[in-house]
C-alpha cells in the first residue's frame, strides 16, 4: 500500500467512537448541523404534506435535463442511476418502448449485481468473478476484459476517458469479514490499469462530479469512510467517518451529499468540505435490522429512501425533517425512483412493487411480481422497469401498475439507455434491446370496379 493509500486510511477508532456518542445522545441544532434521534420500538407510519418542503422546480426531469446539459456529449450514462441525484428517470427516448428484439448479448461469465455505464460508444460493468467488460453499444462486440480478481458489486463511474470501478475482497463475491477492497482507475480505451487505491470494501456506485468521485468503504459493519476523492490528484478532499457499515451510493443535490447507513441514520454532509449538515434516524426500532442499504433519491426538495424495516421515508433536503413514512409489509433493499410525483420502490420478501405519492407516502397501486424484489427501478418512456430474484424483468405502466411487458431474465437494477437502444442487466450477462417497429400497413386500392 502506498503512502497515500495509507493516509487516507488513517481514520482513528477514537474519532469513531466520539461519533457514536455523539449521534446516539444528542439532539442538536445550530452550529451547521442537526442530529434527531427517537426511540420508539415499532417504526412509525406518517403522512405527510404538498405544503411542507415539497418543491416542484426541483423535478425528476428537470434534475434529469439539467444534468445531460452539462454532460460531455460522449458520456451518455456516466453513473448508476443516470445522474447525481439518483431518480432514475430517463429523459426522452419516448419511442423506447416494448416489445423489444434481442439485438444482441455481451457475456459476463458471472453474476452482474449492477447495470453498466455507457461512454465513448462503449459499455461497461463488473462482475461477481471481477472481471470487468467494456462493449461496443453497436453491435455488442467486447473491445477489453480485465480480470481484476475482486468482488464487483457496484456500478463503476465513467468520465474523462477513465472508468472507476469500486471492489471488494477477493473474488468471487461472498459474505467476508475485516478484508480490504480497492478503487482502479482503468483507461475506458485500453482497460490498461492507470492508478489504484486501497481502502476497505466497496459495495457502493461511485458518484463522478466533474474531478471528484465521491463513494464509501467500510472494514467491517462497525466502521466506514465517506470519501471525496480528487481522480487528477489521487488525494482525498475530504473523509467523513461513519460509525456503521454504508453500502448506500451518495447522491448529491445543489451543495449537499446525502447516504444511508445500516444504523439507520440518513445523512447530509457539504459536497465541497464534508462538514455534517445533519444526521437524522426517523422513529422506531434502530440497529442493522432497520437501517438503509440502498441509495436515496433526491427530488422535490425531498429526499426519499428505503429502510430494511420495510419502511419507505421522505426527508426534508434542506432540514432533515421526516415528511412521511409509509410500510411495505417487508424489508426495501431497493432504492427508489421518483417520477411525475410519484415515488417506486419493491419490497423484498412479499415480492411486490410499490408506487407511492410523493408529497403525501399514500400508496397509489402496487403490483404482485414472481420473485423477491432486491434491485432498484428504473422510469423510461412513461414505463417503470424492475427485476427479480426469480430472473424476471418488468416493464408496468408508471402511472396505473398495469403490466405491459415481461422479460425471461434480469436479477437486480436492470436497466441502463444509449444509442437509441435499451441495455437490460441479466443474470450473467447485458441485453441490447431495439423496440419491435410495427410494419407499415399496405393500402389498399379502394377504387371500385
Amino acid at each position: 500500500m502506498n503512502r497515500s493509500a495509507r493516509r487516507l486510511r488513517q481514520v482513528s477508532r477514537t474519532t469513531i467512537r466520539a461519533l457514536v456518542a455523539l449521534l446516539a445522545t444528542a439532539t442538536l441544532v445550530g452550529a451547521g448541523f442537526a442530529t434527531t434521534v427517537f426511540g420508539s420500538k415499532k417504526p412509525i407510519e406518517k403522512r405527510g404534506s404538498a405544503s411542507v418542503e415539497f418543491t416542484r422546480d426541483h423535478s425528476p426531469l428537470a434534475l434529469e435535463k439539467a444534468d445531460l446539459a452539462r454532460r460531455a456529449e460522449m458520456v451518455e450514462w456516466p453513473v448508476w442511476g443516470l445522474s447525481a441525484s439518483r431518480t432514475r428517470v430517463v429523459p426522452g427516448h419516448t419511442g423506447l418502448r416494448p416489445p423489444f428484439k434481442v439485438r444482441y448479448v455481451v457475456p459476463g461469465r458471472a453474476l452482474i449485481e449492477f447495470p453498466p455505464v455507457v461512454a465513448y460508444n462503449r459499455l461497461f460493468f463488473g462482475t461477481h468473478r471481477g472481471l470487468v467488460v467494456a462493449a461496443r453499444v453497436r453491435n455488442g462486440k467486447v473491445v477489453w476484459t480485465r480480470d481484476l480478481k475482486r468482488c464487483i458489486a457496484a456500478s463503476p463511474a465513467v468520465g474523462g476517458g477513465v472508468v472507476y470501478v469500486a471492489a471488494m475482497g477477493p473474488a468471487p463475491c461472498r459474505p467476508q469479514q475485516k478484508t480490504t477492497g480497492a478503487l482502479f482507475a482503468l483507461d475506458a480505451y485500453s482497460g490498461r490499469t492507470l492508478w489504484r487505491l486501497d481502502t476497505g470494501m466497496i459495495e457502493s456506485s461511485p458518484l463522478l462530479v466533474k474531478n471528484i468521485l465521491y463513494f464509501a468503504s467500510y472494514d467491517e459493519h462497525e466502521q466506514s469512510i465517506v470519501y471525496a476523492l480528487n481522480v487528477r490528484t489521487h488525494r482525498a478532499r475530504w473523509r467523513f467517518a461513519v460509525p456503521a457499515k454504508v453500502t448506500s451510493s451518495p447522491a448529491l443535490f445543489s451543495d449537499r451529499l446525502y447516504f444511508g447507513s445500516y444504523a439507520g441514520m440518513l445523512y447530509a454532509l457539504r459536497a465541497r468540505t464534508g462538514k455534517l449538515v445533519f444526521a437524522v434516524r426517523p422513529p422506531g426500532k434502530t440497529g442493522n435490522s432497520s437501517g438503509f442499504y440502498g441509495t436515496p433519491a433526491l427530488a422535490y426538495g425531498r429526499v426519499y429512501i428505503g429502510g430494511i424495516n420495510g419502511m419507505v421515508y421522505a426527508f426534508g433536503a434542506r432540514s432533515g425533517a421526516l415528511q412521511w413514512a409509509t410500510s411495505t409489509g417487508s424489508d426495501v433493499y431497493s432504492s427508489p425512483a421518483v417520477w411525475r410525483g410519484k415515488v417506486y420502490a419493491g419490497s423484498y420478501k412479499n415480492h411486490r412493487f410499490f408506487a407511492f405519492n410523493a408529497a403525501t407516502g399514500r400508496i397509489l397501486w402496487s403490483f404482485r411480481a414472481d420473485g423477491n424484489i432486491l434491485g432498484s427501478p428504473t422510469i423510461l418512456a412513461g414505463l417503470v422497469y424492475f427485476s427479480t430474484t426469480s430472473g424476471l424483468t418488468y416493464a408496468l405502466d408508471a402511472r396505473t401498475g398495469a403490466e405491459v411487458w415481461r422479460f425471461a431474465d434480469g436479477q437486480y437494477s436492470p436497466l441502463a439507455v444509449a444509442g437509441g437502444r435499451v441495455l437490460l442487466t441479466g443474470k450473467g450477462r447485458i441485453y441490447g434491446l431495439d423496440p419491435i417497429r410495427p410494419k407499415p400497413s399496405s393500402k389498399k386500392n379502394a377504387r371500385s370496379k
